[in-house]
């Protein structure tokens, strides 16, 4: 019993000698220094951590207070090396912030890191980490005051919000199969207000509900309801083994009150406009490099493209239902009749939408749509802004070709509706 005793109290001792050396030996400047250096080179110089004070948190964590994430924007171009660009701005701050590694799960291969913290009057507990071959993202933030997150507009005005913030994600994403990722994430605001003048609001409901689908978030809820503004979210995240590569596919749809147009107006909203008075948006990209811009497409009634590997285009207007693509049986007499009829059909339909010219004149296209079209976004074009493939610039004292007299294989013309001719416009 004597030796049980002794063994035990030895045990202790050895215990207690182990805490307070860690406490009084830890080299908390060195510890700082190398969590600042990861931060850095992890975000590619995209963020900045700063540390006031660093000290030991149990056995295997360390406990940081005053701790700021700075954000720096990275100038692009040939003299982005030699100009250092804006100073960093605000990101987050807290209060206090530890963390510690999981000793146990270290026996089994598991690198998992419990998180705990305090920030802008609410609280951060999660744990993050690699559990084999699934990336484990588990966070749980509680009640953070709104009113105190350094929020900005994209011209730099500061972004007044009132409201409580609330975010629970428990997403396990498989790193070898993505598609057998669980989880979800969610977000809710409570009594969500902005206080700005220009567009002062406040909210009854603001959620976002991302579940997992075969790889993808879809977002199963999204609403921000408003006295004056409502918006509604919908689309997916693909996932990636490496999350900050998952491609956003998202839409948003904004209703304004009448008192807010002067200043959508002004902001250049008017394209993202639908008949209805609703403004469309879509953010694509990927989380790292994320792309949130007006969605003309939408406004007009059509489906816009999303992703690298979308080939769609925008279908012709007006064609009719027995201009179908050329049948191996038609024979070479009949595919330029049916040609020459399709040309004729278009010239006429040209006249209409134009509203002038006659049956005598000639439509000249405007030259200057397609230089327009370049500087827009590739996704926004609509074919009314194409010129007519059968009217090339062209000077005004040239008679009117005769199309039953002219072959057009023999001048070189080729059928847009032949494969192997390809688009005209839109390339092979």
């Amino acid at each position: 019993m004597k030796r049980l005793a002794k063994i035990l109290a030895g045990a202790l001792w050895f215990f207690l000698c182990l805490v307070f050396g860690i406490k009084l030996f830890f080299p908390a400047d060195a510890v700082g220094q190398r969590l600042m250096y990861g931060v850095e080179e992890a975000s590619g110089g995209s963020f900045v951590l700063l540390l006031e004070d660093v000290g030991a948190w149990t056995l295997s964590g360390v406990k940081a207070e005053d701790v700021q994430l700075l954000r720096k924007k990275k100038k692009r171009g040939r003299r982005a090396q030699d100009d250092e660009g804006p100073a960093p701005s605000l990101f987050a701050a807290f209060d206090a912030i530890s963390a510690r590694v999981q000793l146990l799960p270290l026996l089994g291969g598991s690198k998992l890191v419990t998180l705990k913290g305090d920030a802008y009057d609410g609280s951060i507990e999660g744990e993050l980490g690699l559990d084999g071959e699934r990336l484990i993202l588990a966070l749980e933030v509680e009640d953070l005051d709104l009113s105190l997150f350094p929020a900005s507009l994209p011209d730099g005005e500061a972004l007044q919000l009132a409201g409580r913030l609330n975010f629970v994600s428990d997403l396990h994403l498989n790193q070898e199969e993505v598609d057998n990722s669980t989880g979800g994430v969610r977000l809710e605001i409570e009594n969500l207000a902005v206080l700005n003048e220009a567009f002062a609001d406040s909210f009854d409901e603001a959620v976002v509900e991302f579940k997992n689908d075969d790889g993808k978030l879809v977002i199963k809820e999204g609403s921000f309801q408003g006295e004056k503004i409502q918006a509604k979210m919908s689309g997916d995240i693909k996932l990636n083994k490496r999350i900050g590569k998952s491609r956003l596919d998202i839409k948003i749809q904004l209703s304004l009150d009448t008192s807010y147009d002067l200043l959508a107006k002004a902001s250049g909203l008017k394209r993202a406009r639908d008949k209805e008075g609703v403004y469309h948006f879509q953010c694509t990209g990927t989380l790292e490099r994320r792309r949130c811009r007006s969605d003309r497409a939408a406004a007009r009634g059509k489906a816009s493209r999303t992703g690298r590997s979308s080939r769609a285009v925008p279908d012709r207007v007006d064609r009719d239902e027995d201009n179908e693509r050329f049948s191996p049986d038609e024979t070479a007499e009949e595919r330029r009749e049916r040609r020459q009829e399709r040309i004729k059909k278009r010239r006429e339909r040209a006249r209409e939408r134009g509203g002038r010219g006659s049956n005598d004149e000639r439509i000249r296209p405007d030259a200057n749509r397609s230089r327009r079209r370049g500087r827009d976004n590739e996704d926004d074009f609509s074919p009314e802004d194409l010129p007519f493939e059968d009217e090339p610039p062209f000077d005004d004292d040239l008679p009117l070709p005769d199309l039953e007299e002219m072959d057009l294989e023999d001048e070189g013309f080729q059928d847009d509706m032949d494969p192997e001719g390809g688009d005209p416009f839109l390339g092979e």
